[in-house]
């Protein structure tokens, strides 16, 4: 290992450690408490190293087994140093939503909702289980669709996942890797869509939400975005996420006969 990847992966501030975690989109940053020596510095650099090489080696393996697909973004390349993706000027979900929630049409929310469901239940028919969906594992397309990617460290076939969901869309701590996760966490996609808000983004304290969910106690729904279909997902009533999509499609095309005879009824009676 060189001395670049040591630098991307750790500095040191003060004699105390900063580690770059290769996890999620953005990765993340933590300090350390207690300083450490050159020894501990370089054997935390190694094992990290080594994490993320596995992450890319799993990607790359789950990519040769993916077809292509318009839900699932596209990896135009793959060499021995990783993978290769086209720029999605847009960013993530989430930011998009941050940035643009208020201007964003039930319509297109109600899109993105089938989309990411149909991405999932695409990727579990080939053996894979995700393990960390979020609105920020899915980027935006200029078209506004949402292709889920980052999907490194994901569970496929025998090979168990390496990486979790991130906390307030975590199930509860320890469970298995099998699709129940992915569903509650598709619940938790759902109802960031559907609010802009992370589920009980009000709480900081992730120990009192995790608690909460072993409860059985979640967010409000009311008059939220298929509510019925995000407690259902959050409280295990989905066998397999094509039973959910399945229930989403019909209830979406329900809905919209129902506004159809509404608007040509109005009509009639003018």
């Amino acid at each position: 290992m060189d001395s670049s990847a040591i630098q991307r992966l750790f500095a040191i501030i003060n004699g105390f450690p900063v580690l770059r975690r290769p996890e999620g989109t953005t990765g993340i940053v933590e300090f350390g408490t207690t300083a450490i020596t050159c020894h501990d510095y370089l054997v935390e650099a190694k094992r990290f190293e080594e994490f993320a090489r596995l992450c890319i080696e799993r990607e790359k393996l789950i990519y040769q087994t993916l077809s292509k697909h318009p839900h699932i973004l596209d990896c135009v390349a793959i060499t021995e140093h990783g993978l290769h993706f086209p720029y999605m000027r847009l960013g993530n979900l989430r930011q998009y939503l941050q940035n643009h929630t208020k201007i964003i049409e039930s319509t297109v929310r109600e899109q993105w909702i089938e989309t990411a469901a149909s991405s999932i239940t695409l990727i579990h028919g080939y053996g894979i289980i995700h393990a960390d969906i979020s609105v920020r594992n899915f980027l935006i397309a200029d078209d506004l669709l949402p292709k889920l990617f980052d999907i490194f460290g994901s569970a496929i076939g025998e090979e168990d996942s390496m990486i979790s969901e991130e906390d307030r869309y975590h199930i509860a701590p320890g469970s298995p890797r099998s699709t129940t996760p992915d569903i509650f966490t598709l619940g938790c996609l759902f109802f960031e869509i559907a609010t802009g808000q992370r589920p009980y983004n009000e709480i900081d304290d992730d120990e009192e939400i995790q608690q909460r969910y072993r409860d059985g106690q979640f967010p409000c729904l009311k008059g939220v975005l298929h509510n019925e279909i995000i407690y259902k997902c959050w409280t295990s009533q989905y066998t397999s996420v094509d039973e959910l999509l399945h229930e989403l499609i019909h209830g979406m095309k329900a809905w919209k006969i129902k506004k159809m005879n509404f608007v040509y009824h109005w009509f009639q009676s003018l």
